[in-house]
């Protein structure tokens, strides 16, 4: 079965690799040498998004993406009847 890429995959291959390269120069970048990276960074950022509409869900026109995820409750605070509001602390 085959499995389908989505935009997330290949944003977190760039990720490691724009984060491994930048970890490879030695000594104090000067600041025009961190300008020239930054905006390198944001043209590939932008370049990958091109095309790319957030109001359509990742897969369309395939099977639903399921997300599953974990919430552990750490506190549960006042509960107010009267006006329907309770504090919870999540992670």
């Amino acid at each position: 079965m085959k499995k389908s890429r989505g935009l997330s995959d290949y944003l977190w291959a760039w990720t490691l690799i724009l984060s491994t390269l930048s970890g490879r120069s030695y000594g104090q970048p000067s600041q025009d040498e961190l300008k020239d990276n930054t905006t390198v960074f944001t043209r590939i950022l932008d370049r990958l998004l091109d095309g790319y509409d957030n109001r359509l869900r990742p897969g369309l026109g395939e099977r639903v993406t399921e997300v599953k995820t974990d919430i552990f409750v750490t506190s549960f605070g006042p509960v107010s009847d009267h006006d329907m509001e309770y504090t919870i602390d999540v992670f």
